[in-house]
């Protein structure tokens, strides 16, 4: 086959173009696609450069102070569908404690309610003090964070005080009297041993009637002549404190009671009135009375006084002083004026 010149002309040329289009347009591609991966770059840089804050009032606590392991603290962030797919979100509460330590908990998320929230109970041993609290949200694998982390919220784990139970033997009792008291202290963050305690009989205006002693679990205490006002309240108070150097007062309220003195007349009717058999010559002849008395308050029977009020025909009354003979026997020793 014969070509001529033109036609080999021709064919190196479309050969020749056909060249520089191939590889135009391999340049374009690489160039395009160079200029996609370099957009979605500068709009993942965009996106990390613009993380949203959570707003202040997005956040709420129902509470800012907390008791360790009794108490528990809602901590929940509300609006979560301001950022992206709400719906695939991990949000987190990361709590940094004041002994330097940082803990971050899930969050449970209510798409319905359009919230996240986290109960938090401390444990025994949790550190006191002021806590503060940051959140992180993250898309749903976990690679993004979607906020900036600037919003923080804080609140208060307090210790638990120490706490003391009582039984009482009697809440109302005489003079002389004894009285058994049994104590239980405890402390939810400390054992039995490592608490401190001291005891003592208070009024109710606080004054100490009896210093007891420290760290007694249980004594028995006479209700003596220090208890000097019956028909009264007095109370045991137990002062604890732990091991973290807190402190608490309880009280234990008993009443002193007063029993009315009793002349004996059981089982022997101690009453003896003389003359016996027949009447008395007024103003001549005395009449004599002798009788016992007791009373559980006194500790001696000299501590009771004994009184006789008389009345004559004409209703005048009149009030005579037994003589008390020092053993629970009193005399009297009268007579009728004409």
């Amino acid at each position: 086959m014969n070509l001529n010149k033109k036609s080999i002309l021709f064919i190196s040329l479309l050969f020749s173009s056909l060249l520089v289009f191939n590889f135009t347009n391999i340049i374009s591609k690489e160039i395009l696609k160079e200029e996609n991966s370099n957009y979605f770059l500068i709009k993942n840089l965009r996106t990390s450069q613009e993380k949203k804050p959570i707003a202040y009032e997005d956040i709420s606590c129902n509470t800012t102070e907390i008791k360790r392991f009794y108490e528990t603290i809602n901590i929940s962030l509300i609006n979560i569908n301001e950022f992206d797919d709400p719906n695939n979100l991990d949000i987190y509460a990361n709590i940094s404690f004041t002994n330097n330590s940082l803990v971050n908990y899930s969050m449970f998320i209510d798409n319905i309610l359009n919230i996240a929230y986290y109960n938090f109970t401390p444990t025994i041993n949790a550190p006191l003090g002021l806590q503060n609290v940051t959140f992180s949200i993250f898309n749903n694998s976990g690679q993004d964070l979607l906020n900036n982390q600037t919003t923080k919220t804080n609140f208060t784990i307090s210790n638990n005080l120490p706490y003391c139970s009582v039984y009482l033997s009697s809440t109302k009792i005489y003079r002389n009297e004894f009285l058994m008291i049994n104590l239980t202290p405890s402390d939810v963050e400390d054992n039995l041993l490592e608490l401190n305690w001291s005891i003592s009989i208070v009024d109710y205006n606080d004054n100490k009637i009896k210093s007891i002693g420290s760290n007694l679990l249980n004594f028995i205490q006479k209700i003596d002549d220090d208890f000097i006002k019956v028909n009264s309240y007095y109370r045991i108070k137990v002062n604890i404190t732990d091991t973290d150097k807190h402190h608490s007062v309880h009280y234990f309220p008993f009443e002193v009671i007063n029993s009315p003195p009793q002349i004996v007349i059981s089982p022997i009717n101690t009453i003896i009135i003389t003359p016996d058999d027949r009447g008395v010559k007024r103003s001549s002849e005395l009449v004599k009375i002798t009788l016992n008395v007791t009373d559980i308050e006194d500790s001696s029977p000299s501590d009771v006084d004994v009184k006789l009020k008389i009345e004559d025909t004409n209703g005048v009354e009149e009030q005579l002083d037994f003589t008390n003979n020092g053993d629970g026997s009193y005399e009297l020793e009268f007579n009728i004026t004409a």
